[in-house]
């Protein structure tokens, strides 16, 4: 059964579409709409430098982008330890930090206080918090408890250098 369980498969597959291709492309579509949609508009009354605005967006994009697909690629090629706590700090990052960064640049773009961006932000509510506490939740206790993390992962030797990390 060990064997069977070893290597990149299962949840492990459905972790990397959905927890790594599928919050990339939400963000894009934000950034679109922030970029070319209706916002654009009205944002380029108000937004004095433009193209610094526009720079930020794309710049927060291409991050997620590589922390994504970094995360991708290690879980799918590198089975170590740290491939594991790299996941688990990307797992916070994809529940809190990119789905309100789009939100939290343009507000600062266009001068909100940090009060006024933490409304805007839960402005749907506290709905997307919620579901990003359970999304990060379960995703967490999955590579906590897992057996096939555990046999593909956790049980190989680490090497210690630092920039195998990210290699």
């Amino acid at each position: 059964m060990r064997q069977d369980l070893y290597g990149f498969g299962g949840w492990l597959i459905v972790f990397v579409i959905f927890g790594c291709g599928f919050p990339l492309l939400i963000d894009m579509t934000r950034v679109y709409s922030a970029l070319i949609g209706g916002a654009a508009e009205m944002g380029r009354q108000y937004i004095s430098n433009w193209t610094f605005f526009s720079i930020s967006l794309l710049t927060f994009l291409v991050c997620e982008f590589i922390v994504l697909t970094t995360v991708a690629y290690r879980l799918a090629k590198k089975y170590r330890p740290s491939t594991i706590l790299l996941t688990r700090i990307t797992i916070l990052m994809t529940a809190f930090v990119f789905p309100f960064g789009v939100t939290s640049i343009t507000s600062s773009f266009l001068g909100y206080s940090p009060f006024e961006t933490v409304s805007m932000i839960l402005a749907d509510g506290p709905r997307a918090l919620v579901q990003s506490i359970i999304w990060a939740t379960i995703w967490t206790l999955y590579f906590a408890t897992s057996k096939r993390v555990k046999v593909t992962y956790l049980n190989q030797p680490e090497d210690h250098e630092v920039d195998d990390v990210f290699a």
